[in-house]
This record gives structure tokens, C-alpha cells and sequence, in this order.
């Protein structure tokens, strides 16, 4: 029996968060990733008729994302010198194997990671990332001297990547890919 619209759109909006997670992995553009989620999206729908209900329907959305990056990264092709799909594959392969598997489980370990920070940790992070803010005017609105922030952002990271490096029992990858 095919899903109403009720709940394809509740599937789909539970999803929503992992499609564009793995989206935004493999297209750096931030324009290119909203156009490829909406392709998902209406791919999807069309598609909707051929998902199996009760089974997995983020990873089936996740696998028809895949194709729309690949269509995504073949109109790029067209007019400028990127990376072919068969390189991007091989890359990926080497980098850890960046499955959805993996990005989920890095994505929960990085969530974990950061709850173990103190306020004021997290509070750096959002304003250097979050917000964008320079290390200069991070120590400036804080009374410190650039450096200070800087290493105090270095040793964030790094408890981070070793956390991460823990969570997911990788015996350190994480932190050599420099996660």
C-alpha cells in the first residue's frame, strides 16, 4: 500500500536532518545543497510508490539523495574541472570509508562530545563557528589576548577528536582525519 501525503511528509521531515547532513558532505556550496535537497525532495515523492513500508525510509532517502549529488556533481562537470564520480568514490573510500553509517555515528559521538564541555567551552565554539566570529574579537569581547583564544579553541578540538576517536572505538582515525 503506497504512503498517503500525511505520511510521507512525516517520514520525510524525521529524515530531512540526515539527507542534508549527507548532502552537505559531498557538495561544499551551500546553493548547491538546498538546490540537491529539493531535487531529493520531489524525487522522492515521485519515488514514494516504490518505498517498502517499514523499512528503513531514511536510508532509502539517504540512497536517492547519492544519485542526486552524483546528477548534481555531472552538471558541474560540464562546465569546469572538478573531480569525477569515480575519483570522489575512491577518495571517499580512502578517507575512512564516510558511509551514512558513519556520518550518523560521527554526527551522535560529536553531540555527546560537546554535552561533556564546560558552558564556557561550548560558548567559544558557537561564537568561533556558530557565529563566525575572529579569535581577535573573541578576545577582544572577552578581555584576553588572540592567542589565548586560539589555543583554548586548539585544545577544544583536540579533547573533541579524542572523544569522538573513543565513541566511535576507532582506535584514533577519527583524530588522524583530523575530525
Amino acid at each position: 500500500m503506497p504512503l498517503s501525503h500525511e505520511e510521507f511528509i512525516s517520514l520525510y521531515t524525521a529524515a530531512q536532518p540526515a539527507i542534508q547532513r549527507y548532502v552537505s558532505y559531498h557538495i561544499p556550496d551551500y546553493h548547491a545543497v538546498q538546490d540537491v535537497m529539493q531535487k531529493t525532495a520531489v524525487a522522492l515523492w515521485k519515488k514514494a510508490g516504490e518505498y517498502e513500508t517499514g523499512s528503513d525510509f531514511q536510508r532509502w532517502a539517504v540512497t536517492v539523495a547519492r544519485y542526486e549529488v552524483l546528477l548534481a556533481r555531472r552538471a558541474v562537470a560540464r562546465g569546469r574541472l572538478v573531480l569525477t564520480d569515480d575519483l570522489c568514490e575512491r577518495v571517499e573510500a580512502r578517507a575512512g570509508g564516510m558511509t551514512f553509517d558513519r556520518i550518523e555515528g560521527e554526527r551522535r559521538a560529536l553531540s555527546t562530545c560537546l554535552a561533556r564541555l564546560s558552558v564556557r567551552q561550548r560558548d567559544v565554539l558557537k561564537e568561533r563557528y556558530a557565529e563566525g566570529k575572529t579569535c581577535a574579537r573573541i578576545a577582544r569581547e572577552r578581555g584576553a589576548n588572540q592567542g589565548q583564544v586560539r589555543t583554548q579553541l586548539c585544545r577544544i578540538r583536540a579533547a573533541l577528536r579524542r572523544c569522538i576517536a573513543r565513541a566511535l572505538g576507532d582506535g584514533g582515525r577519527a583524530q588522524e582525519a583530523g575530525a
